[in-house]
């Protein structure tokens, strides 16, 4: 029998899913996994693109992560809110811009949940 279910995950995983039993907690997972690799990796510094007002950076920090961490967030708001949450910590580091592939500008479509802001239409 688990020679047929570990082949079984094999192939799903080779599609890009997993396969969990019943009561596994995504979210206590998901959120576990980040801090994870980056401790398996040693990694110092953490770029965030998009960082909204700094509730990943908030989380790594909360997880024991004290590497740098540099923000980006292009909308006023949320980068006043991403600031305030950095200031005190001499490693985060929140930049008000957006990172693209070219030099330039743009409009950005900033949502009622600004998460979901963006520069498509």
């Amino acid at each position: 029998m688990d020679l047929i279910r570990d082949a079984a995950k094999s192939l799903v995983r080779t599609l890009g899913y997993d396969i969990r039993r019943a009561g596994y907690d995504f979210y206590a997972n998901f959120y576990k996994k980040p801090i994870d690799f980056i401790r398996s990796r040693n990694v110092d510094l953490v770029v965030d693109v998009g960082a909204n007002v700094g509730q990943y950076g908030e989380h790594l920090r909360k997880q024991g992560y004290l590497g740098r961490i540099v923000s980006f967030e292009p909308i006023g708001e949320a980068y006043q809110a991403l600031a305030a949450r950095a200031s005190g910590d001499r490693y985060w580091r929140p930049l008000n811009m957006a990172l693209g592939e070219r030099e330039g500008t743009a409009e950005i479509n900033v949502s009622e949940m600004s998460v979901f802001s963006s520069i498509l239409s």
